[in-house]
């Protein structure tokens, strides 16, 4: 029983990493990246949403910008406005069906904020292992073990969550360093 329940925390705090990595990869370091588009939605011209990089092909030319050659020719003003209308401070060229966004230079102060803002991702998904560490302890409890398994238990899980918050730290000294490059 002890060993199911290991594993599932296991399994449960590396889809909180895959989580945490999802979410940083949406935050510029300074560079173009396609990913930096995912969280963007249009309003298409037949009255649907759909995220922008499904719209089009997108491809990094240069440090500063991407560039989407539209699909439908019709979306190309939709895609603009929504590329306008996000919070990623982008310039956006169009030339027929191909859209170039641009991204600004980040001054040292923007890169401050955002390390800053790199920390809070880091405490909710510390906060997220020890609720399931929680949850995992309370689960186990529940099958009345004897104060020696509890307290084996205890340990082994304990060593489980330290690898994950040492994880967790890594990832957002990383994307820190990636932030403070100039």
């Amino acid at each position: 029983m002890a060993e199911e329940i290991l594993k599932t925390t296991e399994e449960k705090m590396k889809k909180t990493i895959s989580h945490l990595k999802e979410e940083l990869s949406s935050i510029q370091a300074g560079k173009a990246s396609v990913s930096l588009l995912k969280p963007i939605k249009v309003n298409t011209t037949d009255g649907m949403k759909m995220n922008l990089i499904e719209m089009g092909h997108a491809s990094v030319l240069n440090a500063q910008t991407i560039e989407i050659k539209a699909w439908d020719p019709a979306q190309v003003s939709a895609m603009e406005k929504a590329l306008y209308g996000s919070s990623l401070g982008v310039t956006v060229q169009t030339a027929g069906v191909s859209l170039k966004v641009i991204f600004p230079q980040m001054n040292q102060e923007q890169r401050e904020k955002m390390a800053k803002l790199l920390n809070t991702n880091a405490q909710d998904s510390k906060n997220a292992l020890k609720s399931i560490r929680h949850d995992s302890l309370k689960e186990f409890s529940a099958n009345e073990p004897s104060k020696e398994e509890e307290v084996k238990f205890k340990d082994r899980i304990q060593k489980i969550i330290d690898k994950f918050n040492k994880e967790v730290d890594s990832i957002i000294e990383d994307k820190k360093k990636q932030i403070m490059q100039l």
